[in-house]
C-alpha cells in the first residue's frame, strides 16, 4: 500500500521532530517552520492531509487554512495553545477536520489521523458507482462505461483512472503517479506514466478531456463546466 503524505507545519522544531518520529513509519512527511514555507510545498507537491500550528512567523496557521481551502478541501488538523471557545469554532467555521489543544498525547494525535484516513477511504468505498460527467466507474464490477458504452482497461489503465477520480481538480506530478500506481520499488521512469495516460485517453474517447495535462508537472482530472 503506498503511503499517505502529511504536511507537518510547526515552528517549534522539537515538537517538529516529535511528530514526525511518531508518524513517518506510516506516512510519507513533509514538513514546514511557518505557513509561508507550508503553502509553497502545498502547491508543489501532493498532500493528503495538513496538522498545523496556529501561531507562526510569516504566516499564521488561519491564514495558512484560509489560503488552502481556496483550492483544496484537503484533511486539515489544527494544532494549538488557543483553547478558548472562540478559537475552537474560528476553526470548525474555516472547514477544519479537527482542532487539538497544547499540551496533546502523540497517540492521540497518531490516532486521529489514522481515523480520518479511514474515514475517506470508507467514503469513497462506498460510493460503488463513480459519476464524472459522461463517465462512470463500477467499483465493485471494475467496469467502466463512456456515455453508458462499456470500455475495456487494462488493469493500469484502471488504477490511474480510479486514482484521478479520487483525486479530481489537484494537480499530480509524474513521480507521485508512478509511486503510486507501480510502486516505490519499481525500477522503469517516468514516461510510463505518459505512455499508459495515452492509452487510458485513448480508451475513454468523449472523456480524455478530462484528463489535463499540466505543463511542467504533470497530469490534473477536471471536468470543465
Amino acid at each position: 500500500m503506498i503511503k499517505k503524505t502529511i504536511l507537518i507545519v510547526e515552528d517549534e522544531e522539537k515538537l517538529r521532530n516529535l511528530i514526525i518520529s511518531y508518524l513517518s513509519d506510516k506516512y510519507n512527511i513533509f514538513e514546514a517552520q511557518d505557513g509561508q514555507e507550508a503553502y509553497q510545498i502545498f502547491t508543489e507537491e501532493h498532500i493528503d492531509l495538513v496538522i498545523s500550528d496556529i501561531m507562526m512567523p510569516n504566516m499564521d496557521g488561519w491564514e495558512l487554512l484560509k489560503q488552502i481551502r481556496a483550492i483544496s478541501t484537503v484533511p486539515y488538523i489544527l494544532l494549538t495553545a488557543l483553547d478558548d471557545e472562540v478559537s475552537q469554532l474560528k476553526g470548525y467555521d474555516l472547514t477544519v477536520d479537527d482542532y487539538i489543544t497544547k499540551p496533546f498525547s502523540l497517540n492521540i494525535l497518531t490516532k486521529k489521523v489514522d481515523a480520518i484516513f479511514r474515514r475517506d477511504s470508507v467514503a469513497f468505498e462506498k460510493q460503488g458507482v463513480i459519476e464524472a460527467g459522461i463517465l462512470k466507474v463500477d467499483t465493485i464490477g471494475k467496469a467502466v462505461y463512456v456515455n453508458n458504452d462499456e470500455t475495456h482497461l487494462m488493469p493500469k489503465e484502471y488504477d490511474l483512472l480510479l486514482f484521478f477520480l479520487e483525486n479530481q481538480n489537484e494537480a499530480l506530478n509524474r513521480d507521485y503517479i508512478l509511486n503510486t500506481i507501480w510502486g516505490m520499488d519499481y525500477d522503469g521512469d517516468e514516461r510510463v506514466v505518459d505512455t499508459h495516460i495515452k492509452k487510458l485517453r485513448k480508451k475513454i474517447g468523449d472523456a480524455s478531456s478530462y484528463i489535463k495535462t499540466v505543463f511542467g508537472t504533470g497530469y490534473k482530472f477536471q471536468i470543465d463546466e
